[in-house]
């Protein structure tokens, strides 16, 4: 059984980090993006823009979670049928 409080305590904490990197990442690679070669570029957009789907995923699941929507199912005991 998964504690629900918990769960969401470390989605919550896991989320934040990953803004506080989407934010550090956008500062860091939007300043020196003029400099950088087309490839660099390329590469740090889409760290940024991973980082932030992740996150909208983890805000997703957040929601899942606190509406009830997320039941643990247990799995059947050998023998059983579906």
């Amino acid at each position: 059984m998964i504690d629900e409080k918990l769960l969401l305590k470390f989605i919550r904490t896991k989320k934040e980090e990953i803004e506080e990197e989407v934010f550090s990442n956008y500062k860091k690679h939007t300043k020196t993006l003029e400099n950088m070669e087309s490839m660099e570029a390329v590469t740090a957009i889409i760290d940024i823009h991973i980082l932030m789907n992740l996150t909208r995923v983890l805000n997703e699941l957040i929601e899942i979670i606190e509406s009830g929507k997320f039941d643990v199912i247990e799995n059947p005991k050998k023998g059983d049928k579906k």
